[in-house]
């Protein structure tokens, strides 16, 4: 038993470090055969988990969702109430990648009456900044942004730095898809400011990205070429290939603006080839997407739209 809390330590360890680590996947499986053989049940809930954590890193939802489960029965089964929080919250992550959003809720309905119950503010805000993740996803902007700003509130309660940059990220975003540029230039310069001061590298990427279509649906092309630009960036160094996506778009619908069609067509293309249209954009993005590749490809016509395009995504 002393052997497998030193293998699942290990890999969890392994697993923070390198979140696609086959080394931690190994260290976690022998610990889990060395639990059931010595019926620890608790180390075996735990490592389940943390194995289910780095499968879905490695976007095998279906395994990670398998043993997510299996450590949720377990905690039921031995009382481990704050290790089942932890897990049901994760476990509605998985069923979100999965496109699952009926599991997902039902998860996070169980998870948020355990927090409530426990005590546990932080998990509060977590399944409300998850909340409000699905239900932008599903277009229903007027709640995503109700479900932000109370995490928002909860965030900044607990001093969650972390989470209060997230939810500010998120309700700069929501406001720029419901048209409202004045809150979301406001909130995405708040959340800007804190970001840099806290050296949150993916919130500034984000931020400066939103900033940037923000100033180019108020016509200073020259302002959102710069956060564009300062977005891609930071985003090329820290290899975040769907941020990557984000600004190429931007910088497609700029070009596209200033007459540049050939040019938004590459640019559209190399977006495509760093996320995954269908998957990665919700509604309102969606609908930006398909308008300025409808405008683009009817000026340029079908064919050299086609050959452009496919230029930038190889």
């Amino acid at each position: 038993e002393a052997r497998a809390k030193v293998l699942s330590a290990a890999g969890v360890m392994n697993f923070y470090m390198d979140k696609s680590s086959v080394a931690a996947q190994r260290l976690l499986e022998e610990s889990i055969a060395i639990y059931r053989n010595v019926e620890n049940k608790s180390g075996l809930a735990k490592a389940f988990f943390f194995l289910g954590l780095a499968h879905k890193f490695r976007n095998d939802y279906d395994t990670a969702q398998s043993l997510m489960e299996q450590s949720a029965a377990l905690c039921r089964e031995i009382g481990e109430r704050w290790t089942l929080a932890v897990v049901l919250n994760d476990t509605a992550r998985v069923m979100r990648r999965k496109g699952d959003n009926v599991r997902a809720r039902a998860l996070l309905e169980e998870c948020t009456q355990l927090v409530q119950e426990l005590g546990i503010r932080w998990g509060l805000t977590r399944i409300l900044g998850q909340l409000a993740t699905m239900t932008r996803s599903e277009g229903d902007y007027e709640r995503a942004a109700d479900l932000a700003q109370k995490c928002l509130a909860v965030a900044q309660e607990t001093g969650d730095m972390f989470l209060t940059v997230w939810s500010i990220t998120s309700l700069a975003e929501i406001a720029r898809f419901r048209g409202d540029y004045a809150s979301a230039e406001a909130r995405g310069k708040q959340g800007l400011a804190i970001a840099r001061d806290k050296g949150n590298r993916q919130a500034i990427i984000k931020l400066l990205c939103t900033l940037g279509d923000v100033a180019q649906h108020q016509g200073d092309t020259a302002r959102a070429s710069a956060h564009y630009y300062e977005s891609l960036s930071l985003a090329l160094k820290a290899k975040d290939r769907k941020n990557i996506g984000w600004c190429l778009f931007g910088l497609a619908r700029l070009a596209r603006a200033e007459g540049q069609f050939a040019r938004a067509a590459l640019l559209v293309g190399a977006a495509e080839a760093q996320l995954n249209v269908d998957r990665d954009m919700e509604p309102g993005a969606r609908k930006e997407y398909d308008c300025d590749t409808a405008a683009i490809r009817a000026q340029l016509g079908e064919e050299v739209f086609a050959a452009v395009r496919a230029k930038g995504q190889a």
